[in-house]
């Protein structure tokens, strides 16, 4: 998810181009919070179980309605995936330098590192002192994803998640969200192979297209997003002169997008079926199997519709969604272990006063509010220290000298 990340002041003065993607990346986070939130505390909206609602017939109504994509954590993670491709890629179309492919390479590992290190750190410390009441809150909201979080305290599992499981491999039984850190670790070298790969290429983008076919049928859909964001650059520049026709152009990728990027995942569909849903036409197996092709095509249309909006590009790079693009690599690792702990505790403690949804609010609202504040800090004493500790090891044991 993590692409280099820019300070407020910086952020602003970009150009507009670059931060809209900054605008796009903190909404996208944004997104995966409140999917996070909603699945622990109203989980029938993301299964339809009829037998587990806390909102009446609303949560069934949001679960077969047409805005499902709101909440379809795993369509913003794929947005995480593309932008990476894209960010990482788009210095390289635009000077061709072999040198930034090595250093940006050698540089990927220890950026990503010392945040995921940090939040392991974290989560490990509030499990080991019993800090986690997601088990308990779980009993009331009867979200068997929530119930299902729950770390090991062997210190020896610990720190081969910390040295390696995680980052290599995903392990994500600290922090789940940490699965999509070995992804975005291997996509971000198999973005800088395929450039290398393509570099004198004639036809380049033929190959691009290859590498696309070849994880479709590997089923390695992650690894699509990646090529997805390549794609990106080729389109960079692409312009429809007809507004009428470009603004047709940019509603069908926005609905097209939508439409795709909300195909549940079926992770959280008790039986692995869409009857009731307004994908029930797409009610098949083979397609059911496929949900994270279609969201990260959803994803790709989503974000190759904002690539050719200028007043999208405006409303994405508004002041409030930048600072959210600021922050969203640090929120994105910190917000579960925060829900499995504060969140948790307050709920507990605000039904013994107050109603299941008030409860919910009042500590949905108090969440955020230090979900916020940490980011903000874990962003300006962690995830910036880990762009300067990279750019240093670099540096220091890499770096050639010129002569």
């Amino acid at each position: 998810m993590s692409t280099e990340q820019l300070a407020i002041p910086e952020i602003i003065k970009k150009a507009k181009k670059l931060t809209y993607l900054e605008g796009i990346r903190g909404l996208a986070a944004f997104m995966v919070v409140i999917h996070h939130y909603l699945l622990a505390f109203y989980p029938a909206q993301a299964s339809g179980d009829a037998t587990n609602t806390h909102f009446g017939s609303l949560e069934l109504w949001y679960y077969k309605s047409p805005f499902i994509f709101l909440t379809n954590g795993q369509l913003f993670v794929f947005v995480f995936f593309i932008l990476s491709g894209y960010v990482l890629s788009k210095k390289f179309f635009l000077e061709k330098d072999m040198d930034y492919l090595v250093s940006a390479s050698l540089r990927r590992f220890p950026r990503l590192y010392i945040p995921v290190a940090f939040t392991l750190i974290i989560a490990f410390i509030l499990l080991k002192f019993s800090l986690n009441f997601n088990s308990e809150a779980s009993n009331i909201t009867k979200s068997l994803w929530f119930a299902s979080l729950h770390g090991k305290s062997s210190i020896t599992h610990f720190l081969s998640c910390l040295f390696y499981r995680t980052m290599f491999i995903g392990d994500n039984t600290y922090n789940t969200v940490l699965w999509t850190i070995s992804q975005e670790l291997f996509g971000s070298f198999l973005v800088f192979a395929a450039l290398a790969l393509t570099r004198n290429a004639k036809n380049s983008f033929i190959i691009y297209v290859l590498l696309f076919v070849l994880f479709v049928t590997a089923e390695k859909f992650e690894y699509c997003a990646f090529i997805f964001g390549i794609m990106l650059n080729y389109t960079d520049s692409f312009e429809i002169k007809k507004i009428l026709h470009k603004r047709i152009v940019i509603v069908l990728l926005l609905l097209a997008g939508l439409f795709l990027g909300g195909f549940p995942h079926v992770y959280f569909i008790s039986t692995p079926t869409l009857n009731g849903t307004i994908y029930s036409f797409l009610n098949y197996s083979f397609i059911i199997k496929r949900d994270a092709l279609l969201n990260a095509t959803g994803a790709f249309l989503l974000i190759l519709a904002v690539q050719q909006s200028t007043k999208l590009q405006h409303i994405f790079s508004s002041r409030a969604l930048a600072f959210l693009g600021y922050i969203s690599f640090a929120m994105y690792l910190i917000h579960v272990p925060v829900l499995q702990s504060f969140s948790s505790f307050l709920f507990i403690k605000n039904m013994t006063i107050f109603s299941y949804n008030v409860s919910f609010l009042i500590g949905f609202i108090l969440s955020l509010v230090l979900i916020f504040f940490a980011s903000y800090i874990m962003t300006i004493y962690v995830d910036k220290k880990s762009l300067t500790a990279s750019q240093s090891i670099y540096k220091r044991f890499f770096s050639y000298k010129q002569s």
